[in-house]
């Protein structure tokens, strides 16, 4: 059991000049905390009223405890190393304790040993500095947390003591540690003066300084001011200086304070950023960005010349409300740009002025540091002009083609015509009606064959390029089979293979033929003797493997086409060259060497790859398109269906050619319709204006002397608004003019045409509703 405080300290006091008695009043009624442990156990031994008060534990459950137990648990390892390593005669220092509520205490320790009865023990006095030490670690971290966002923010501190002026080198300038960085030293590495700033300036920079200094002297007014600094390794940097006074309660100014802060990296930044803006403005292309949503935040002087909308009126706008011809297109590259991070691609855009442009455009996703999608950055580049050229080029390309072609077309039509002239004297003598039939069938055939020839000449030549659709290769295949094996020499073989369900492409009819038609001329070439000329197609998936070993390749599915033949082969040092523009093997006047560059520039653009084998006796070529996922099905032929008869319905049918009228005519009238005719369009018109209501349909020619057909349907319409008109040409060209497009007529024939077709567009003229006009 304890003993009592003035019996175990009894010895120990018995040379004070105190009593055992008087040092147990003293100890009890102190008003500092004080206990008494144990150095070798650590149990408290003795307590006075003011430790109880502080700890809020009674006498009785106090003297139970350690002196572990008032400690917070990660200290008691620190304690015990301390109270073994107590030497001297007394001890000092700061501890956190705990009292019985669990509550945080700081204490001020102060100890010293001392004899309890028998026993090493030492008497502590601990006085509570809790708040004192919470609002100096408060100080410790706001200082702490001032100087790391200064250093952060590359921005010190100064201060200016004003208190006695004549004073003044007493008081000199207080800098904060990263001031001292700031001016390339270590916190404390040189002394502050009063002139310290100004050394540290550059030259010409100091003069203002000190004037500026001395007029706050003089007013009290905040400045701030931009300033050059020399370091002591020579390097140059800008400071931006903001000074501020305090006055005391008369008005007298006490202090000047400021910051200064290190504008370097941010003056070159922000000049970066000046050069690249003009930079920017400089470039011919449109430069953009806008947000996720599509509205525009910048719009730079090429965008400003290209479009004609200011950067004022743009930025703020959705693009798709005023750049895209059609909205449908922003949305769908906006989809591909937000799954791919990036888009590159065409588009058709609008002028400010309302005219039509198309564009290269090239799409990036910018994302921020955390790696999300902010903002998108764009380039477009006006190739109105470039795509113009490239149609001048291909169609002048396709001529070249059917300058090739020539000899072949010329020895077909004179097969053509060979037996019509044969035939059509016999016609004239009386022969037997079945003979005649044949030889009407045979002159009819022969014909339509000739007509057809002429027809993918032509449509080949002038075929309309840049608009791309849904296109089923095999159909365009057999097409160029055909002119293949009409036009090429009858000793080469033109065979074709396709499967039944040959994916489609998204491609321009025109210049996929013209891609098949360059390649089946140069296996012709290669085949002086004769040959077979293979022409193919299948669906062909290029997965990550083949496409890693192939340039050009993507991975997907894709339509290969191949064109195949057993010539000369294509000499292996000249292989890599034979896509070059005007690079050719040929003798010279016999080709430019613009087939295959025109092949590869075609096929490149929808996205595809060309592979090219070659070998004496075997040379292959083999394109590649990304296939589209629509259907290919093949359209139901209406060949089969019944041709449609007449009710007797009135047709006026207008035309400078004898033979195409009288044609019309017994065609029109043996199957149900009543044909009147007119030579010209003047003719028509009297005829016309007799009874305008009483013709259901008008076949007009728009080639004819006279008045020709575009002024005759205008004059037609000004009689009777709803007349159903049908126009008949042989230019295709003019079929597809705008004047002719403006005058809404119900259809339009490009001759020559089959009886089917003549037959199938008038009923459909006939059946559909008039045009409100």
């Amino acid at each position: 059991m304890r003993s009592s405080f003035a019996a175990e300290t009894a010895g120990a006091a018995a040379a004070d000049a105190f009593s055992p008695k008087g040092m147990e009043i003293l100890f009890e009624v102190h008003p500092a905390p004080m206990f008494i442990y144990s150095t070798t156990t650590l149990e408290l031994l003795a307590v006075n009223r003011a430790a109880i008060a502080q700890y809020g534990y009674g006498r009785e459950e106090f003297l139970t405890l350690n002196l572990r137990d008032l400690r917070l648990p990660e200290d008691v390892a620190r304690l015990e190393r301390i109270v073994r390593s107590l030497r001297g005669p007394s001890a000092t220092g700061i501890s956190r304790h705990r009292r019985k509520d669990g509550s945080l205490l700081i204490a001020s320790i102060y100890s010293s040993p001392i004899r309890f009865g028998n026993q090493d023990a030492r008497m502590v006095v601990a006085t509570d500095v809790t708040e004192q030490q919470l609002a100096a670690e408060k100080i410790r971290q706001t200082a702490a947390n001032l100087a790391l966002a200064q250093r952060v923010a590359h921005m010190g501190s100064w201060e200016v003591d004003l208190t006695n002026r004549e004073d003044r080198e007493n008081h000199p300038p207080r800098w904060s540690d990263e001031t001292f960085r700031i001016f390339g030293f270590e916190p404390g590495e040189i002394e502050v003066t009063h002139e310290s700033f100004f050394h540290l300036l550059h030259p010409d920079e100091r003069e203002l300084a000190r004037e500026t200094f001395i007029q706050q002297l003089r007013t009290g007014a905040p400045y701030r001011i931009d300033h050059r600094i020399i370091r002591p390794d020579g390097s140059e940097r800008i400071v931006h200086v903001q000074s501020d006074t305090v006055r005391d309660v008369t008005g007298r100014l006490v202090k000047m304070a400021g910051t200064v802060q290190d504008l370097t990296e941010r003056r070159r930044a922000e000049r970066l950023l000046g050069e690249q803006a003009a930079l920017i403005d400089l470039a011919p292309d449109a430069i953009l960005v806008r947000d996720l949503a599509g509205v525009i935040r910048m719009w730079n002087r090429g965008a400003e010349r290209i479009y004609g909308w200011s950067a004022a009126e743009a930025v703020g706008k959705h693009a798709a409300d005023f750049l895209y011809q059609d909205p449908a297109d922003f949305e769908a590259a906006n989809e591909a740009l937000i799954r791919e991070g990036q888009w590159r691609g065409e588009l058709k855009h609008v002028r400010k002025d309302g005219g039509k442009m198309i564009v290269s455009g090239r799409k990036t996703l910018v994302l921020s540091e955390r790696g999300e999608a902010e903002s998108i950055f764009v380039i477009y580049t006006d190739v109105t002009e470039q795509k113009k050229l490239e149609v001048q080029f291909l169609r002048s390309q396709r001529v070249e083609s059917i300058g090739t072609l020539a000899a072949g077309v010329a020895h077909d039509l004179n097969n053509i015509l060979a037996p019509i002239l044969l035939v059509s004297p016999l016609l004239h003598s009386d022969l037997p009606a079945e003979e005649k039939d044949t030889f009407i069938n045979l002159v009819q055939s022969s014909a339509e064959r000739g007509a057809q020839l002429v027809k993918q000449m032509l449509t080949f030549a002038r075929g309309a390029d840049g608009e791309r659709v849904l296109v089923q290769p095999s159909y365009l295949m057999e097409e160029v089979a055909k002119i293949a094996g009409e036009t090429f020499p009858k000793s080469i073989v033109v065979r074709t293979k396709f499967p039944q369900d040959l994916w489609m492409v998204e491609a321009d009819p025109t210049q996929l033929q013209q891609v098949l038609l360059n390649l089946c001329v140069n296996a012709r070439d290669a085949m002086p003797e004769g040959g077979s000329l293979r022409i193919s197609a299948e669906n062909f998936t290029v997965d990550e493997h083949y496409a890693s070993m192939t340039a050009g390749a993507r991975p997907g599915p894709h339509v290969m086409l191949q064109i195949s033949d057993n010539g000369t082969g294509i000499p292996r040092h000249v292989i890599d060259k034979i896509f070059d523009p005007f690079f050719t093997t040929k003798e010279i006047g016999e080709g430019t060497g613009l087939g295959l560059s025109t092949v590869i520039g075609i096929v490149k653009s929808y996205g595809g790859f060309v592979n090219v084998y070659s070998e004496p006796g075997h040379t292959s070529f083999k394109v590649f398109l990304p296939a589209s996922n629509a259907l290919s099905d093949k359209p139901e032929s209406v060949e089969s269906l019944p041709l449609p008869q007449g009710r007797g319905e009135k047709i006026l049918v207008v035309d400078d050619e004898p033979s195409i009228r009288t044609a019309a005519q017994t065609l029109l009238e043996g199957c149900g319709y009543n044909a009147l005719l007119a030579e010209d369009g003047v003719t028509a018109l009297a005829l016309y204006a007799k009874c305008p209501a009483q013709f259901d349909l008008v076949l007009t020619d728009l080639v004819m002397p006279l008045m020709d057909g575009v002024t005759l349907i205008r004059a037609l319409r000004k009689l009777n608004p709803e007349q159903r008109i049908v126009i008949s040409t042989g230019r295709d060209q003019e079929a597809q003019s705008q004047h002719v497009k403006s005058l809404d007529v119900e259809a339009c024939l490009l001759k020559p045409h089959s009886r089917e077709k003549l037959l199938r567009t008038v009923d459909s003229a006939l059946r559909s509703v008039p045009y409100a006009r």
